[in-house]
């Protein structure tokens, strides 16, 4: 228990700094946390076995990096259908590696490997780019966490509390129904008196408890949902953890399940209501 609690800490710190910096910091961060994602993933799913590098996994991880350099030094290439075309080309290169090679890897590998890049870095992504495409970014990206760990604390307590109907009894027996409806509560109340705090500090008006309450909630709604198909997946494969980079917690996506399916509805729903 003391290792997982000094591990989180460090996490959180380690998040909470890269959030604010953002630039150089919150961009390597993302790099880093999306390729250790995207190994774990393709490891879980028998995609790379006992190895780090095969046919699979190399187009992946290129196709990481590349994503990741158009995002912080071409950003404008994202409106020429730049990534489009990445997805596109990665896509191929999986295929050419499955059809030159074959029966080397069967079309499940090749699938899961592409699925890997989309899930965890394609859309963890969304977190620098929340920081980096909205003038209040630096309040806004935090509003990810509000919606995905203040919604876990919150199912987690209130389920133990009055919890009696469970959600998913197959995938997680613990979870509830008031647990979950807890969370959404918890994460809209946390995010609607951050708007509060943010609003009287200048950073918007007060129209800002509601944005962030409504998108706060409809993330926590989603967050559950990732987490629970984090769950499948590792119940698929006969895994415990995705990983052991962080004591006590497992691996990297055991962490970022929740955000990474949180972080594009928080940009999409305020690129929609700035818009």
């Amino acid at each position: 228990m003391k290792i997982r609690i000094i591990s989180g800490v460090t996490l959180l710190a380690v998040v909470a700094t890269t959030f604010i910096f953002g630039g150089y910091p919150l961009i390597a961060f993302c790099c880093l946390t999306s390729v250790v994602s995207f190994y774990e993933l393709t490891k879980a799913m028998g995609v790379i076995g006992d190895k780090v590098f095969n046919g699979l996994s190399v187009t992946g991880y290129i196709g990481i990096l590349v994503y990741y350099f158009i995002l912080f030094f071409k950003p404008e290439w994202e409106n020429k259908d730049m990534v489009f075309i990445l997805l596109i080309a990665l896509v191929l290169a999986n295929l050419a590696v499955y059809v030159f090679t074959f029966p080397r890897y069967n079309a499940g590998q090749a699938v899961a490997s592409v699925f890997s890049v989309i899930y965890a870095p394609f859309l963890f992504s969304y977190i620098y780019k929340i920081r980096t495409d909205f003038e209040m970014g630096a309040y806004l990206v935090f509003l990810v966490l509000a919606a995905s760990s203040a919604s876990d604390a919150g199912a987690y307590f209130i389920g133990v509390a009055i919890g009696k109907h469970k959600l998913a009894p197959v995938l997680s027996p613990k979870k509830t129904i008031e647990g979950a409806i807890g969370g959404i509560l918890t994460a809209a109340v946390i995010a609607g008196v951050y708007g509060y705090f943010c609003a009287i500090n200048g950073v918007g008006d007060m129209e800002l408890i509601w944005q962030f309450a409504v998108a706060s909630a409809v993330g926590s709604v989603i967050s559950q949902v990732g987490d629970l198909a984090a769950s499948a997946i590792k119940r698929d494969y006969s895994i415990k953890d995705y990983g052991w980079i962080i004591p006590g917690h497992g691996g990297a996506m055991d962490r970022i399940d929740s955000i990474v399916v949180v972080a594009p509805i928080i940009y999409y729903a305020f690129m929609i209501s700035i818009g």
